[in-house]
């Protein structure tokens, strides 16, 4: 093999390590901001959901027996027609006032150890954003669980859960 061509085959060789020093910390990059801009927006969603329902959260959680209000589970099912996420609604206490796959039945506590989201959200106030697999769908979701805040004071929560399959394929591709 001549000088010429095994310069240009080192050449060759250098270029194409420069380009994969590139393009994997640019590929990391990419699922960082996807991954980034799903959670924000999930919880968009959940926050304007809680605004929205904070009053009827208030009412329903002072009449823990009553059938839940209509309009709570209208609001409810209209939120989860723009994205496949299941939404779940407790009152102060931790239990269950509306659920938009209805696997659970209103009433049933939720703020349990199983659930930690909850728990962070109605007795601490805060937000709380975790990842977590799901035997029963055999995937992983990602959990967005909000106070809902009515004058000043946590009447309830709102988790909503969705599949973060979408978003992996979407950066892989």
């Amino acid at each position: 093999m001549s000088f010429r061509s095994r310069l240009v085959l080192a050449a060759a060789y250098l270029l194409s390590a420069v380009v994969v020093a590139l393009v994997i910390p640019l590929a990391l990059t990419v699922e960082r901001r996807a991954d980034s801009d799903f959670q924000a927006a999930v919880l968009g969603d959940a926050a304007i959901l809680a605004a929205r329902i904070a009053d009827l959260v208030a009412t329903a959680g002072t009449q823990p027996r009553a059938a839940p209000p209509a309009r709570l589970a209208a609001i409810v099912a209209e939120s989860t027609r723009a994205r496949e996420e299941r939404i779940v609604v407790t009152d102060a206490g931790g239990r269950v006032l509306s659920d938009s796959d209805r696997l659970a039945r209103r009433g049933t506590f939720y703020a349990t150890n199983a659930r930690p989201e909850f728990r962070v959200a109605l007795f601490r106030g805060q937000i709380d954003a975790r990842r977590r697999f799901s035997d029963s769908l055999g995937e992983e979701l990602l959990l967005i669980t909000v106070p809902v805040v009515d004058r000043e004071r946590v009447v309830g929560a709102v988790r909503v859960s969705t599949s973060t399959a979408d978003v992996e394929s979407g950066v892989r591709a």
